[in-house]
C-alpha cells in the first residue's frame, strides 16, 4: 500500500485569510440579505441530526468543520489549515489559530475532540444520528497540542481529510451547560453570521460577526422557511426576496424574462423512493419486496427519462439508475437507467405472485427539487398502469427525518435521496443505505457491505473507483432502490446580487455582497 503524505500549505491561507479579514470588513454592507428555501433545520442550531439540505442552509452561516470540500471534490482549509497522513489509521491535523466562536470561547484541540466524543454517546447517536453514523470510522481524537489534533480511524481510511467536512465544531461549554436541546436555541459556532433569533419557525435572523476568519460582505441574513416553491419565487419576482433555492426549469422564462438571474451546477442528491427490506413498523408486509423481481419490475414500471425530458426540461436533471450522483467520486458512468417497459413489469409482479390488492403509501416531501411534485406523482401513475396502488402523502421534512432514524414508514416504500455532499464520494451516498446506516438500516446486504467496506480501506485511487463501481453495478442489479432523478440545483437570484456561489449544495452567504 503506498500512503502519500499531504500537507496543505498552512501559512500562506492562514496569513491570507487574516490579512483580507479588515478590508473585507470595513467594506461590510450594511444591508439584509433575505433568503428562501424550503424549510429551515428541524433540529435548529443542532447541526448534528440530519446532514444536507434544507438543513445545511441554516446551520452553514454558523458553524464551521476542520475542512470544507470544494466543487472539484477537493477537501479545502477550514478550521483545520493542514492535514498530514501519518499512517494508514492516523491523519494530524493543524487548527487554525485565534480563533473564537461567537460566545466568545476560544476554539482549540478540545473543541473538536469535544465534539466526536458527544456523538459517540447514547445521546449522540440519538440526537446526531446523521454525523454520528458518518463519523463511525474514527476510534480516537487526542490532542498533541492545543492546536493539533491526531485522529485515530478503526481501519486504514484514505479520504479522511474529506470525511472531516461532515462534522461541525461547537462551542464546547456552551453545549455542555445548555445542553443539546438549550444549545439549538442559543447555537454558538466559528461561523460567518451568529443567530438572532429564530422566529416561530418562519425565518432564522443571523447577524455578521466582525472577529472571523471567513468574514461577510452583507451584514444581516434572513433565511425564510416557504415550503412551496410558487410562494418562493413569486417572493423573488416581487422583490421581497434577493435569493429563491430551489426553481425548476418551468420557472426559467419568467424569471429571465423578469431580468433575475438562474444558478444551474450539478448537483449531489438523486432522488429514489427506498425500498424497505428490513426494520419495518410493525405490522408492515415488506415480504413481496424481498423478491428481487419485484424491485426491478418496479424500476422497469417507471418512465423516468420522459420525466427528464418533460418534467425537467432536459435541464432540471437525469434518469438514473443508481442512487450516486455524477459528481461523486466512484460513479459508474456505464450504469444506465433501467429501460421503461411495463410489459416486463408486469410480467415480473405476476411471476413473483406480487399482491396487487396491497395499497403502498409513500411519504414524500415536495417543494425541495425541480418538479419534484410532478415526479412523485407521475410516478404512482406510471406504478399504476402495471396494477400496483400507490397513495402519495406529503409530510413536513422535520416528520419525515424523524422517521428515517429509524426506518418507521408504516409502508414498504418512501421517498428517499441519496446525498453525496459535503464529502463527495460514493461511499458519502451509500452509507445511508447500508448496514452502517444511523439508527437502523432498511436493508443491508452482506456482500454489498464487504465491497463498501473495502472501498473506506483502498488508497490507491484506481482500485478504490474500481471497487465503488462493482459496488454501483451490484445494487443496479439489486435494485436496491426505485432510481428516478439525479439531479442538477437551480436556485435563482435578484441581478443587484453578487458572488452568488452553491457548492455541494453549500449557499456561500459570506461571499455575496450587492452591487
Amino acid at each position: 500500500m503506498m500512503l502519500k503524505k499531504l500537507v496543505v500549505g498552512a501559512t500562506a491561507l492562514a496569513l491570507g485569510a487574516a490579512a483580507a479579514a479588515l478590508p473585507a470588513q470595513a467594506q461590510m454592507q450594511d444591508k439584509t440579505l433575505r433568503v428562501g428555501a424550503w424549510d429551515l433545520a428541524p433540529s435548529e442550531g443542532n447541526p448534528y441530526f440530519g446532514i444536507g439540505t434544507p438543513s445545511v442552509f441554516s446551520w452553514t452561516p454558523m458553524f464551521d468543520m476542520l475542512t470544507f470540500v470544494e466543487t472539484d471534490g477537493s477537501p479545502k482549509p477550514a478550521l483545520a489549515v493542514s492535514w498530514e497522513n501519518v499512517d494508514p489509521t492516523t491523519w494530524r491535523f493543524k487548527l487554525r489559530p485565534n480563533i473564537k466562536f461567537h460566545n466568545g470561547e476560544a476554539f482549540d484541540a478540545q473543541a473538536v475532540i469535544n465534539s466526536w466524543a458527544w456523538l459517540q454517546t447514547d445521546e449522540g447517536k440519538a440526537k446526531g444520528a446523521s454525523a454520528s453514523s458518518r463519523t463511525k470510522f474514527i476510534a480516537s481524537i487526542t490532542a498533541i497540542d492545543a492546536l493539533t489534533v491526531e485522529i485515530k480511524t478503526t481501519k486504514p481510511n484514505p479520504i479522511v481529510s474529506a470525511e472531516m467536512s461532515v462534522m461541525m465544531i461547537v462551542a464546547p461549554k456552551a453545549w455542555a451547560d445548555l445542553g443539546v436541546d438549550g444549545f439549538a436555541k442559543k447555537p454558538a459556532g466559528t461561523g460567518s453570521y451568529k443567530l438572532v433569533s429564530w422566529q416561530n419557525d418562519a425565518k432564522a435572523v443571523f447577524e455578521a460577526v466582525t472577529d472571523t476568519w471567513r468574514p461577510a460582505k452583507i451584514k444581516h441574513l434572513e433565511v425564510f422557511d416557504l415550503p412551496q416553491r410558487e410562494p418562493r419565487i413569486a417572493a423573488l419576482r416581487s422583490g421581497e426576496l434577493d435569493v429563491a433555492l430551489g426553481a425548476t426549469p418551468d420557472d426559467m422564462a419568467t424569471l429571465e424574462s423578469s431580468g433575475l438571474m438562474m444558478d444551474i451546477t450539478a448537483g449531489s442528491q438523486v432522488l429514489t423512493w427506498g425500498i424497505t427490506q428490513m426494520n419495518a413498523a410493525e405490522g408492515v408486509n415488506i415480504s413481496p419486496f424481498l423478491d428481487k423481481r419485484v424491485r426491478q419490475a418496479f424500476n422497469y414500471a417507471v418512465d423516468k427519462q420522459a420525466m427528464a425530458d418533460g418534467l425537467l426540461g432536459g435541464v432540471g436533471g437525469q434518469a438514473t439508475g443508481t442512487g450516486v450522483a455524477p459528481t461523486a467520486f466512484g460513479y459508474n458512468d456505464a450504469i444506465r437507467p433501467y429501460p421503461y417497459d411495463p410489459d416486463k413489469a408486469r410480467a415480473l409482479l405476476t411471476a413473483a405472485n406480487f399482491p396487487f390488492d396491497q395499497e403502498i403509501v409513500v411519504n414524500v416531501v415536495p417543494g425541495a427539487f425541480p418538479a419534484d411534485a410532478e415526479i412523485f406523482q407521475q410516478t404512482a401513475a406510471d406504478l399504476a398502469k402495471v396494477g400496483v396502488r400507490v397513495n402519495v402523502e406529503v409530510v413536513p421534512f422535520g416528520d419525515w427525518i424523524k422517521k428515517f432514524f429509524p426506518v418507521a414508514w408504516p409502508s414498504p416504500m418512501w421517498h428517499n435521496l441519496w446525498n453525496a455532499a459535503p464529502v463527495m464520494d460514493a461511499t458519502s451516498a451509500i452509507l445511508n443505505q447500508s448496514c452502517a446506516k444511523g439508527g437502523k438500516p432498511y436493508l443491508c446486504d452482506d456482500t454489498q457491505q464487504a465491497m463498501f467496506d473495502a472501498a473506506n480501506n483502498e488508497f490507491d485511487p484506481d482500485k478504490r473507483k474500481k471497487i465503488l463501481q462493482d459496488l454501483i453495478a451490484l445494487q443496479y442489479d439489486e435494485a436496491s432502490n426505485l432510481y428516478l432523478i439525479a439531479y442538477n440545483n437551480l436556485h435563482a437570484y435578484q441581478p443587484n446580487v453578487q458572488g452568488f456561489r452553491n457548492v455541494n449544495q453549500t449557499i456561500m452567504y459570506h461571499e455575496m455582497s450587492f452591487k
